[in-house]
């Protein structure tokens, strides 16, 4: 019968029969075998993405010494850092390894490049006229036409979109750029704009340190432009590539850093500091930009010519507690950011002034509120001087003071004492007034100087009641 199947044929039993039949057909029937398949194994369970090696063979695999991309500052295969206090220089230290390795020149002049290599280089702030007038007046200091061919071999990534280093996808599109064009060096301008994370916490670097690991892997270092943290009591005492600005994991991660501890004159002379994991890095170097600027405000064109090189003066110690107090030889007061400023002051970090004022405190002294109003300056303003001006401005004026004179004239009545200390009104006033004439008898003014003290009281009250105050 069609549509009649076996869910019909049960119905029709009452429900012991029905049950007693599915018994008897279960018993009925045959199951085909099918073959057994057995499930894949998790990563843990017995296979390894990776084994160990015996001695012998990670010796004879490893090469004896490192590949210098830039003999004795920079191998292959690393994680590098340029790092200092904004606008301080690291951009123009970053050009300068990536045209010298891409020319084959010596950079500052000293250190050789073996081999010209192709660099990429991500900037991810800055303008384009401004990085276009570096890298011409860089070049031209190299001894190289900008508007030729020269610098083929440098590739540049201007702002890209997305990008993100902590976003794998970003790492792997970096990857596959870097494997195009062949780049033995990646320099990111700057992290902070690179990676969305908490610099803070580790594990978020951590994410951006394992996006790295192919591009390290394939023998491609990379550099990270990044900034100083602010320069508290604690971090005075760390070296500078502690001072890097988030998680200590950074610093750990480095194998090479390039840290700007000093910059003057416009970020033109500084003091860079090597670090080194797995070499011996060379002391403190002073690099000095040369050339004249002729864009506004003395800044490079693209036609201008500068060159970086070594000067060892730029790494010598300042003693700026001197520098300061050349300042205060005209006897002005300044704030802490003039003092630190490029024009009117001596032309370093703030923190750095601050710290040469507070540290030499038989030198300098503060000012501020009142004070500050005394040399012109607003209140709220902090103002710094050396010890001997403080000691030369002018004490604040004595309060005033005033006695109070029980004895009265003697040529006055008693009652005009009252009238001094609460004038009084209406008839009071006019009660008072009678007695307020001078007396030209000496008997009247001994007689009114015995006035007894129940009669002051009485027309002091009197004067109260004039004023409308309420008596005591």
């Amino acid at each position: 019968m069609s549509g009649y199947d076996i869910t019909d044929y049960l119905h029709g039993l009452d429900p012991a029969q029905a049950k007693a039949r599915l018994y008897e057909l279960a018993a009925k029937a045959t199951v085909p075998e099918l073959p057994l398949v057995e499930p894949d194994p998790a990563p843990h369970a017995g296979i390894s993405p990776w084994e160990s090696t015996p001695w012998s063979r990670f010796r004879d695999a490893s090469p004896e010494e490192h590949r210098w991309l830039i003999n004795g500052l920079l191998p292959a295969g690393m994680l590098a850092f340029v790092a200092g206090p904004p606008k301080k220089g690291k951009t123009w230290i970053g050009l300068t390894q990536a045209l010298a390795l891409v020319t084959g020149k010596p950079l500052f002049g000293e250190y050789a490049v073996e081999e010209a290599r192709p660099v990429l280089y991500i900037a991810l702030e800055g303008s384009r006229p401004g990085l276009r007038a570096r890298i011409g007046a860089l070049a031209r200091g190299l001894g190289v036409d900008p508007d030729g061919d020269g610098l083929d071999l440098l590739h540049t990534l201007y702002r890209p979109r997305p990008f993100d280093l902590a976003d794998p996808e970003t790492a792997g599109w970096l990857s596959d750029e870097a494997e195009r064009v062949e780049a033995a060096l990646e320099i990111v301008d700057v992290l902070r704009a690179a990676a969305r994370i908490k610099e803070n916490v580790a594990e978020e670097f951590a994410r951006v340190r394992d996006g790295l690991e192919p591009l390290l892997a394939d023998g491609r270092t990379v550099e990270l432009l990044h900034h100083f943290g602010k320069l508290t009591e604690t971090q005075k005492e760390r070296s500078p590539g502690e001072r890097m600005a988030g998680t200590g994991a950074m610093h750990g991660a480095l194998d090479v850093g390039f840290l700007i501890t000093r910059s003057e004159s416009g970020a033109r002379r500084l003091r860079v500091e090597v670090e080194a994991r797995d070499f011996a890095a060379p002391d403190a170097l002073g690099v000095v930009i040369v050339g004249t600027g002729t864009g506004e405000h003395g800044g490079f064109t693209f036609t201008d010519t500068a060159t970086v090189e070594i000067d060892a003066s730029a790494a010598e110690g300042r003693d700026l507690a001197a520098e300061l107090e050349a300042l205060f030889v005209d006897g002005e007061w300044r704030t802490e950011t003039e003092l630190a400023g490029k024009k009117a002051g001596i032309s370093v970090n703030r923190d750095e002034a601050g710290a040469a004022l507070s540290g030499a405190p038989d030198r300098f002294a503060s000012i501020t509120g009142e004070v500050a109003k005394l040399v012109g300056r607003s209140p709220r303003a902090k103002l710094w001087g050396t010890v001997a001006m403080k000691a030369a401005l002018p004490g604040p004026e004595p309060a005033q003071s005033f006695e109070r004179v029980e004895q009265v004239p003697s040529f006055y009545n008693a009652e005009l004492r009252v009238e001094q200390l609460a004038p009084p009104s209406g008839e009071a006033s006019e009660q008072v007034a009678q007695r307020d004439r001078p007396s030209s008898s000496p008997a009247a003014n001994n007689q009114s100087n015995a006035v007894d003290e129940d009669e002051i009281e009485r027309l002091a009250e009197l004067a109260r009641d004039a004023q409308g105050k309420p008596r005591s």
